[in-house]
């Protein structure tokens, strides 16, 4: 960074000397020692933002991969496998989804009756036509209940309104709309649900939970809810289905699983027998296993290609003064270069590498190595990044013949002999730990001291600068002090004007 120092100076009337050029000539070593301290600033800077842009990278293709979270997730076994079905009928009666270990083939489902909660309806309840705006709706059933407070309970503005649904008291108050009496109930954790329906216009209790097992007690100490024409609450019922043709299976939900198909029967009817066929495909995980691959090949090579790019002695970090009549492009592909080499032979990103390159070899999940799978390597080339192909004919039948097998390889969590994806999350949590507990910390700490060392450095600049012209100032006038005594003397001996006419 150059100092300026916006002064007004007038300087070399008597002496005739540049004072700028030669002060400026004087400052060279400091300005040199300020540039080195920002080069040195810049670099650490770099640096700093180097690793945190590889931790970045290294943190999402975790939590993509090695994370159950994640959308490439490698390590459910679920994903090794896909299960599609497919209806005889189209029919939003129910779905079916294959799931881990569901066997493929033809299946018929008979559905004798879908579970339902204990619940309790009310008559019409205003005679509100359908076709209502949310809001229209709300203010027209509103006014309904004001109206029945008024006529049937005779209440006012500072009456209650007390209910207990499920041993869960309750308190409104004259005027309070529908839906915050729907919404306090729904929210309450009572187990309860309360809804209305505009297609039937009426209100509905029920018990959150389906099944026989389903309670729901309602204690209206106002005698409120009798005057909705609430009839009386009906127990809950199970689902019972059968499937192939075997015997009927009940279950309190409408969500269960069975020889891991995962049923949804909601919308279902009693009586109706529906057919469909489950069929297993590995596209998907080849698929997946691809991008995979892909994305390791990306983040290798950008790793590689830091570790092994050689500096740029020739070109550091450029200074204010020599940005001087430089163009924004000529700037930008000086500090390209100047960024070369940042990470060039870092230890901690060499061992990271090296890590990542030796599982190519290992045995994995216990079970083999990525080769077996269809997964080999290529690039060994000396300063060339080494990368994994894949024989997507050998990984289709490999999944084909032992699914469980190709997991083990890539999927496993095995804290002992985890697979691959859970080796490299390791190997790069491990990085990021270390590069953020010191070589970030390090860095922080020198980027701070490099900048009071700067400013220091420019106090100091500032002093001499003022302490030099100072010097060339009081030269001046002592320059100028002598011109007037020299005037002074020739003008006492006649060498001034001569005005003598004799």
């Amino acid at each position: 960074m150059a100092i300026v120092n916006n002064t007004m100076r007038l300087t070399g009337l008597f002496s005739g000397m540049d004072t700028d050029m030669i002060v400026k000539g004087m400052m060279v070593n400091h300005q040199l020692k300020l540039d080195k301290l920002t080069q040195n600033k810049t670099l650490a800077e770099w640096k700093k933002d180097q690793i945190t842009d590889f931790n970045s990278q290294l943190r999402q293709f975790c939590d993509t991969y090695a994370s159950m979270l994640g959308k490439g997730n490698m390590v459910a076994k679920s994903n090794y496998v896909t299960y599609t079905t497919e209806m005889a009928q189209n029919t939003s009666a129910f779905t079916v989804r294959g799931g881990s270990g569901a066997k493929t083939g033809a299946y018929s489902l008979r559905v004798d009756q879908a579970a339902t909660a204990a619940s309790t309806t009310s008559a019409r309840v205003a005679g509100v036509q359908g076709g209502l705006t949310e809001a229209e709706q709300n203010q027209a059933i509103g006014a309904v209940l004001i109206d029945r407070a008024d006529g049937y309970l005779n209440l006012t503005a500072n009456d209650p309104i007390r209910l207990t649904l499920n041993g869960t008291e309750f308190t409104f108050k004259y005027g309070d709309s529908l839906k915050h009496i729907m919404d306090t109930v729904n929210k309450s954790g009572a187990g309860v649900t309360m809804n209305y329906s505009q297609i039937t216009d009426s209100l509905t209790i029920a018990s959150s939970q389906t099944g026989e097992a389903s309670s729901l007690t309602i204690e209206d100490a106002d005698n409120f809810l009798a005057h909705f024409g609430f009839g009386e609450i009906v127990q809950g019922q199970n689902a019972k289905v059968s499937v192939n043709g075997g015997e009927v299976m009940e279950y309190a939900s409408n969500q269960f699983q069975l020889d891991g198909l995962e049923f949804d029967l909601r919308g279902a009817t009693g009586g109706v027998t529906h057919e469909f066929s489950v069929t297993k495909s590995h596209q998907g995980a080849v698929d997946n296993i691809k991008a995979f691959v892909e994305d390791f090949n990306k983040l290798v090579k950008t790793l590689f290609d830091a570790h092994s790019e050689k500096k740029s002695y020739a070109h550091k970090p450029l200074p204010e003064m020599m940005k001087e009549g430089m163009s924004e492009k000529e700037i930008e592909d000086w500090n390209a270069l100047s960024r070369q080499g940042i990470m060039y032979r870092d230890n901690k990103l060499g061992t990271l590498l090296n890590e990542m390159r030796g599982l190519l070899s290992q045995t994995l999940g216990g079970e083999g190595k990525l080769a077996s799978i269809g997964i080999g390597v290529t690039g060994y080339k000396a300063g060339e990044a080494w990368q994994l192909e894949i024989d997507a004919e050998k990984l289709t039948k490999a999944l084909e013949s032992n699914a469980d097998g190709v997991f083990n390889i890539l999927g496993s969590t095995d804290k002992d002999s985890g697979g691959f994806a859970a080796r490299l999350s390791k190997a790069m949590d491990a990085y990021v730990t270390s590069t953020k507990s010191a070589d970030i910390q390090n860095l922080t700490r020198s980027i701070s001291d490099y900048s009071k060392r700067i400013k220091e450095q420019e106090d100091k600049m500032y002093e001499a600068s003022e302490r030099y012209y100072k010097q060339y100032a009081q030269m001046e006038k002592a320059m100028s002090e002598m011109q007037s005594q020299t005037n002074q003397l020739m003008g006492l001996f006649g060498m001034g004007n001569n005005n003598n006419n004799g």
